[in-house]
C-alpha cells in the first residue's frame, strides 16, 4: 500500500495524461474512419494518417514533463485540432478543406456524446452527482484522482475498441456501408439531445435533493440506456436497408449471369444451326451461279444477310458481362419508351471483375432510368459511348433529365447509395467517377484504368 501511494502521483501526473491523449487520437482516427466508411467520403488510410497521432502523443507528453504543475490544457487542446486537421488533410484524397473542418466538428460531438455517456454512467454510482456536472472539480485525494484515472482508463478502452472495430471490421476489409441524409439528421438529434439533457437537473430541479435524485437515477439509468439502446437500433436499421440494397445487387448479377448462360446456349445452338445452313446456302449459290441467275443471287444473298443481322447481338460492348446488364435493362427501358443508342466498343473487355461490372453498370442505368421516368414520354433518351485509350477505358453514360432533377443534382452532386457504390467500386480499380448537368442532360463520365 505505500509503495502504490508513493507511485500514485507519479502515475497521476504522467500515465494518466499519456492514456487520455492516446484516447483523444484514437477519437479523431475513429471519426475518420466513420466518414470514409459511412459517410461516402474518399480518403486512404496510409501510414500517414498514423503518424500525426504518434508525433502528437509523444509532444504533448514531453511538455506535460517539462511544464509540471502548469496549465496547458489550452495548447494542448489546440495541437490535438492541427494535429486532426493534418490527418484528415493525408487521408482524405478529395474536399479535403472540407472533409477537416467536417473532422473537427464530428470530433467534437463525439467526445462530447462519449464523455456525457459515461458521466452518467458515474453519477449513477456517486454519492455527488453535482460534481460529475461540473467536470469532477468537487473530488480531492487519492479518491479523487483514482476516479479520475478509472474515468480516463474507461474512456481510452471504449475509443480503442471502436477504433478497433472500425480499422479489422471495415478499413482494411475495404467495407463500406452508406449512410443517407436522414439518419445523419436523426444521430445528429439525438446527440445533441443526450448532450443538452445533461444541464436539465442544473436548470430544473427545486432543490438540491431533487437534483442528486434526477442525477442519480434518471440521467444515470435512463440516459445511458438509451445512449447506447438508441444507436444500436439505428445501427441494426441501417445495415438490414443496406444489406437488402446489397443483395438486390446480387440478384441482378445473378440474373446477368443467367441471361450470358442462356444467351451462350443459344449462341452455340445457333451457331451450329447456321453453319448446317451456310453449306446449304452457298450450294445454293453455287448452282445459281452455274446457270447465271444473277438477280436472283443478289436478291439471295440480301435476304441471307438480313437474316444474319436479325441473329446478332443488338447489343455489343466488347465485354461479355456488359453486354448482359445492357440487354437486361434494355427491356426496362423499351416498357418505360426509353430510346436507347451505344457507340463504340472495348476490345478486350472491361478487365475487371464480372460482380463489379454488375455493380457499376447495373446502378448507373437504373439510375438513369429512373431519372428519364420523371420527364415527359418523347424526351426520354438514354446513351453510352466506350473509347479505347493507351492507358484507360472512357465511358460516358448521359440521360435526359428534368428541369427539378437538374437542380438537384448540381446542388448535391454524386449522392446516394447507388452512386457510392458506383465511385467505391471504381475506385477499387484505380479509376475515376466524376458527373454533371448541363442543357438537360446528366453525364457520367467513367475511367478505368488499364493497369488496375
Amino acid at each position: 500500500m505505500i509503495i502504490v501511494g508513493s507511485l500514485f502521483p507519479f502515475i497521476s501526473t504522467y500515465i494518466f495524461p499519456i492514456l487520455s491523449y492516446i484516447g483523444e487520437v484514437f477519437c479523431a482516427l475513429s471519426v475518420i474512419f466513420i466518414m470514409i466508411c459511412f459517410l461516402g467520403r474518399e480518403g486512404e488510410v496510409t501510414k500517414y494518417t498514423f503518424l500525426p497521432g504518434a508525433i502528437y502523443v509523444g509532444l504533448v507528453t514531453i511538455l506535460n514533463a517539462i511544464f509540471r504543475g502548469h496549465n496547458l490544457n489550452i495548447l494542448f487542446v489546440v495541437l490535438f485540432f492541427i494535429v486532426t486537421v493534418i490527418t484528415a488533410f493525408f487521408t482524405f484524397t478529395s474536399k479535403r478543406v472540407i472533409n477537416c473542418l467536417i473532422a473537427c466538428l464530428m470530433i467534437f460531438m463525439f467526445e462530447t456524446y462519449i464523455s456525457c455517456e459515461m458521466i452518467f454512467t458515474a453519477m449513477y454510482f456517486s454519492e455527488a452527482p453535482r460534481e460529475f456536472m461540473q467536470g469532477f472539480n468537487g473530488m480531492d485525494g487519492y479518491l479523487g484522482s483514482g476516479f479520475s484515472g478509472l474515468f480516463i482508463f474507461s474512456y481510452l478502452l471504449i475509443m480503442l475498441v471502436i477504433f478497433l472495430s472500425l480499422y479489422f471490421g471495415m478499413i482494411r476489409n475495404q467495407r463500406t456501408m452508406y449512410i443517407g441524409w436522414n439518419y445523419r439528421i436523426m444521430f445528429i438529434l439525438w446527440e445533441i439531445l443526450v448532450i443538452c439533457t445533461t444541464y436539465v437537473p442544473v436548470m430544473g430541479a427545486n432543490s438540491h435533493n431533487e437534483q442528486i435524485h434526477y442525477m442519480q437515477y434518471e440521467l444515470g439509468v435512463i440516459m445511458l440506456s438509451m445512449g447506447i439502446v438508441v444507436p444500436i437500433l439505428m445501427i441494426t436499421v441501417i445495415s438490414r436497408r443496406y444489406a437488402l440494397e446489397k443483395t438486390a445487387l446480387q440478384e441482378d448479377y445473378i440474373s446477368a449471369e443467367l441471361d450470358y448462360i442462356n444467351q451462350y446456349k443459344k449462341n452455340q445452338t445457333e451457331t451450329r444451326a447456321f453453319r448446317h445452313d451456310i453449306i446449304n446456302n452457298l450450294s445454293m449459290l453455287s448452282v445459281m451461279h452455274e446457270e447465271k441467275k444473277f438477280d436472283e443471287i443478289e436478291e439471295y444473298l440480301s435476304t441471307l444477310l438480313n437474316d444474319i443481322s436479325s441473329k446478332s447481338s443488338q447489343y455489343l460492348t466488347g465485354d461479355e458481362m456488359l453486354n448482359c446488364i445492357i440487354g437486361m435493362k434494355s427491356s426496362k427501358m423499351e416498357e418505360e419508351g426509353i430510346s436507347f443508342t451505344l457507340d463504340g466498343a472495348i476490345e478486350g473487355g472491361l478487365g475487371i471483375k464480372p460482380v463489379d461490372i454488375c455493380s457499376i453498370f447495373a446502378n448507373a442505368l437504373d439510375n438513369a432510368i429512373e431519372a428519364c421516368e420523371n420527364i415527359e414520354d418523347d424526351d426520354r433518351w438514354i446513351s453510352m459511348s466506350l473509347e479505347n485509350s493507351d492507358k484507360a477505358i472512357n465511358i460516358k453514360l448521359k440521360n435526359a433529365i428534368s428541369s427539378e432533377e437538374q437542380t438537384k443534382k448540381k446542388d448535391l452532386g454524386l449522392h446516394g447509395s447507388g452512386m457510392h457504390n458506383i465511385k467505391t467500386t471504381i475506385s477499387k480499380y484505380g479509376g475515376t467517377c466524376n458527373s454533371k448537368t448541363e442543357d438537360g442532360e446528366y453525364t457520367l463520365s467513367i475511367s478505368i484504368s488499364k493497369n488496375n
